[in-house]
């Protein structure tokens, strides 16, 4: 069952939906490529110089299921409404993704449906979950988020609300391919560098109110 299309074809002169690739298939479809382009040479090096170690493939399975969910802003109603031609109300998908960090409630619903505290056993704790989700959400060349949008983007959160319960079904690929099977035994990835932007972790990565992270200087 597919709720929500993360690919759109449609006609240019009349708006006419001609063909969809369901979201899941389309996350699916990133997440093999990206684990394929871990195998090139120049890319590998790349990655184990950033995490300052050769990384295992199964390591490399873990950043695969990051990649998975980098459209998951996609999931969001206004989004979906850009498939008629004569919406009046649509939305983007990077920055509607803030809510599932800093609202309490869409935030305990994220850490549930993504197990947030099997993925923090993953890397070196929960600040490293949220910046690799940020990471992968921030796919088109700019940070999806920052800190200033908070206030900006709690005025509008309804009329371009992601729908948690449905982000479920997104995932159901991810365990099929990316399986749980032998994780007993691979190290935790430490993330060495923060990146340069100004955001906030969600309530959960800590017990201590949110903080905010500045650019280093």
């Amino acid at each position: 069952m597919n709720l929500f299309w993360g690919k759109l074809k449609q006609d240019k002169e009349t708006g006419e939906v001609l063909d969809t690739l369901a979201l899941s298939d389309h996350s699916l479809d990133v997440a093999m490529v990206f684990r394929r382009l871990c195998e090139m040479p120049a890319i590998l090096r790349t990655l184990n110089h950033a995490a300052g170690v050769n990384l295992a493939s199964r390591q490399l399975d873990r950043l695969g299921v990051f990649a998975f969910v980098h459209d998951l802003g996609k999931c969001n109603w206004g989004f979906q409404a850009k498939e008629d031609p004569k919406a009046r109300i649509t939305a983007g998908h990077t920055r509607e993704t803030l809510p599932l960090f800093v609202d309490s409630s869409l935030a305990s619903e994220f850490y549930r449906i993504f197990e947030c505290e099997r993925l923090i056993r993953w890397v070196d704790g929960p600040e490293s979950v949220f910046r690799l989700f940020l990471a992968a959400l921030s796919h088109h060349g700019r940070p999806a988020f920052t800190v200033d949008d908070t206030v900006s983007l709690s005025s509008d959160k309804t009329a371009a609300s992601l729908p948690t319960p449905a982000c479920s079904l997104v995932t159901m690929p991810r365990k099929k391919f990316f399986p749980r099977k032998g994780r007993a035994n691979i190290a935790a990835i430490k993330e060495r560098t923060l990146y340069p932007w100004r955001f906030r972790t969600p309530h959960w990565c800590s017990n201590v109110p949110i903080r905010k992270w500045s650019k280093k200087s």
